[in-house]
């Protein structure tokens, strides 16, 4: 009997001591998040956007410096961590110190109803282009983490599956707590902002091909933290194109006056660009609601935008062509790159804009698909699609292989994509591709990502019009295409049939 009361009293002094030693060893009150950047609560996608305006508007001959000091690294982890679930653990903040020995990293949690902080040593430096991130002696309160409390709470688990949203937890090890970040994560990081566009195809492709390019893409950390990320343009051969520069000034007036959102930047760059008719309905009602006081209704209805445009269509083209000679049913149709460009000015993907502002600034900055034009060359069709990247320009070149058709319709094999002259590699072929797949879909001309080819049919142009379908009648099963020279170097295709 003795003995029992005395293990019961023993039992009783270890959980009075527990309970009264346990929220000692974890106490910790301390969050020294900065007042500023809790007052302003940014998302990281905002805070992003403020680095990326910035570094584009501050380009110097091609050239883009990003730079992220303590303060920027902090507002994003902040803005990391108000996402972050990790069950019974309720985070507060997380922020990084540092100092000449190097930096310390606080993720101030409320546990159990108890305020702590989990702290640990943090190694931060890049190597080959490679960002290494290492946590070391992480403590909660004054407990090492080899107590097996943070095992318990399942906190590393909860912190990778949290991370996930962001494609961090693809490369952070949950158990040694390290992380290596290439430059093609921080392209799918930054992609990872622009999931909600309707167009974010372009932004992904354009982002992994930089991010990937050892020549144009480098990134440097110092102590204390000065995280620079500098992405040379002139590597793809740019040159200056400031035509657009006032969409940016436009939409940081708005901004100014209170007149616009941020979410709305992008949907008055396309107003700006594009005109009022080539608007959806609905965004057609929410540019009126917007800008209506300001610029009045007549004056806001009939802009036509900054691009000019004219609809052309490939059956005037062939009118034309048997009003000027009518004999030119004779040899067939000649369909000249000429021909083609203009109808290409017209298609819906030409000036597809992005446009981003910061919130610290109002400043805006751009991205624009600007043109897409060809040139037919022997046997192959060369295209070119030129980016607007905040006023500099860089063309993406993509080269087909074509052969003979018994159809009036043409198709080329993907043979080279080059990005200023620069081949791709082969992953950063497919992701560019990609987004010309994801655009290039339409009546006469589409492009199939599985095959990587393209195809220009000009089977409507005959089909659709009545005076083209009367000539060729009943002979329309023998319309072919020329078997040789079906592209000739003198810039045109030929259309051969025969009318017997």
């Amino acid at each position: 009997m003795v003995i029992i009361i005395a293990l019961l009293i023993a039992f009783l002094l270890f959980s009075l001591t527990l309970g009264i030693c346990f929220p000692m060893q974890i106490y910790d009150g301390t969050d020294n998040t900065s007042i500023s950047i809790v007052e302003q609560g940014v998302s990281l996608e905002v805070a992003a956007y403020h680095h990326i305006v910035e570094g584009l508007q501050n380009e110097k001959n091609g050239v883009i410096e990003v730079h992220l000091d303590e303060y920027d690294v902090n507002e994003m982890l902040y803005a990391i961590s108000r996402d972050m679930d990790l069950g019974a653990v309720k985070l507060r903040s997380m922020y990084i110190e540092s100092s000449d020995s190097g930096y310390m990293l606080f993720v101030p949690i409320r546990l159990f109803g108890i305020d702590s902080v989990i702290s640990g040593g943090l190694k931060l430096y890049d190597s080959d282009g490679i960002i290494h991130i290492e946590i070391e002696n992480v403590r909660l309160g004054r407990l090492k983490t080899d107590s097996g409390i943070l095992s318990l709470l399942n906190i590393k688990e909860r912190i990778t599956e949290s991370l996930s949203k962001y494609y961090i937890s693809s490369y952070f090890d949950g158990e040694t707590l390290k992380a290596e970040i290439s430059r093609e994560d921080l392209g799918r990081l930054i992609s990872k902002l622009n999931e909600d566009s309707d167009n974010r195809g372009l932004i992904d492709a354009l982002y992994g091909v930089l991010m990937l390019d050892t020549d144009a893409v480098s990134i440097d950390i110092n102590s204390p933290i000065d995280c620079k990320i500098t992405v040379d343009l002139s590597v793809f051969s740019g040159v200056r194109d400031d035509q657009f520069q006032s969409v940016n000034s436009f939409s940081s007036e708005l901004l100014n006056e209170g007149i616009i959102d941020a979410d709305k930047v992008g949907l008055i760059a396309e107003y700006y660009i594009n005109g009022y008719e080539r608007l959806a309905d609905d965004e057609k009602q929410t540019v009126t609601e917007l800008l209506l006081d300001r610029m009045g209704e007549d004056n806001l209805k009939n802009y036509a935008g900054a691009v000019s445009r004219e609809k052309v269509s490939l059956t005037d083209i062939l009118l034309d062509q048997l009003k000027i000679n009518p004999d030119s049913l004779a040899p067939g149709f000649k369909i000249s790159d000429k021909n083609i460009n203009a109808m290409l000015t017209s298609t819906p993907f030409i000036a597809t804009v992005w446009q981003y502002s910061s919130y610290r600034t109002n400043e805006c900055a751009y991205i624009m698909l600007q043109s897409v034009y060809c040139h037919i060359g022997e046997d192959r069709v060369d295209l070119y699609i030129d980016l607007n990247i905040n006023g500099y320009l860089l063309t993406v070149s993509a080269n087909f292989i074509c052969e003979a058709s018994r159809s009036i319709a043409i198709s080329g094999r993907l043979d080279n994509l080059a990005l200023g002259g620069h081949r791709m590699s082969e992953k950063n072929t497919k992701s560019l591709f990609g987004f010309l797949c994801s655009i290039m879909q339409q009546e006469w001309i589409y492009t199939n990502e599985e095959t990587m080819s393209l195809t220009l049919d000009f089977t409507n142009a005959f089909n659709d019009n009545g005076l083209l379908s009367a000539i060729l009648g009943a002979s329309k099963n023998t319309v072919t295409v020329c078997k040789k020279n079906l592209i000739t170097d003198g810039g045109y295709i030929n259309i051969i049939f025969s009318l017997f």
